[in-house]
């Protein structure tokens, strides 16, 4: 099953038309992918799945994608994974339409960059039979700095008596979560720096 996924991720990331827009750098869902019939497949298989396009800082160097647990309001440093790559290691890559693809199939995160690498990072959630799942995203990113972490996904965990809410920020220094809830939050961060020394 891995395999077949790992192949309709390469697929996904390549099929991506180019990225335009009047934004010095920002990065939002990619609406251009064109056949329909590929695209409702994919999300058959993985129906929690975005495709980005992103116009990279200048000055970037690296990328750091990160999955932070958040319980109680406050970061578990702890329960914290993450994989950075260096820019000059992707084959083609353009900092002016840097495709990739973010998504979770059951409790795994999966990344896949446009060169067809992909990373899938699995936290160790432990969901009581009580709680609910509410998965949201955010597709749209006026502006992309160097060394913030933006917050592509939001997986919320909470008592199933309660209710939630979707994404209302983007970058991580800004993120607060309810009482009671467990989140896992998907960032990227674009950085000055190599990722060897991250």
């Amino acid at each position: 099953m891995k395999k077949i996924i790992s192949i309709l991720l390469i697929i996904m990331t390549l099929t991506a038309c180019n990225f335009s827009n009047k934004s010095k750098f920002m990065m939002s869902t990619d609406t251009g992918i064109t056949d329909q019939e590929k695209l409702q497949t994919y999300q058959a298989i993985i129906p929690d799945l975005k495709f980005y396009k992103a116009k990279v800082p200048e000055n970037a160097i690296s990328y750091k994608l990160s999955i932070v647990r958040v319980k109680n309001g406050k970061i578990d440093e702890k329960n914290t994974s993450s994989f950075s790559g260096d820019f000059k290691y992707i084959k083609n890559f353009s900092k002016n339409s840097f495709s990739f693809a973010g998504g979770l199939l059951e409790n795994e995160f999966i990344f896949s960059l446009g060169n067809g690498d992909i990373t899938s990072i699995k936290p160790d959630v432990n969901v009581d039979k009580k709680e609910a799942r509410a998965i949201s995203f955010n597709e749209e990113f006026e502006k992309i700095e160097l060394n913030k972490d933006y917050i592509l996904m939001q997986v919320d965990y909470f008592p199933a008596s309660k209710g939630t809410k979707s994404i209302d920020v983007k970058i991580l220094d800004e993120f607060e979560g309810q009482a009671d809830h467990e989140y896992y939050l998907m960032c990227l961060k674009f950085m000055d720096k190599s990722s060897e020394f991250n």
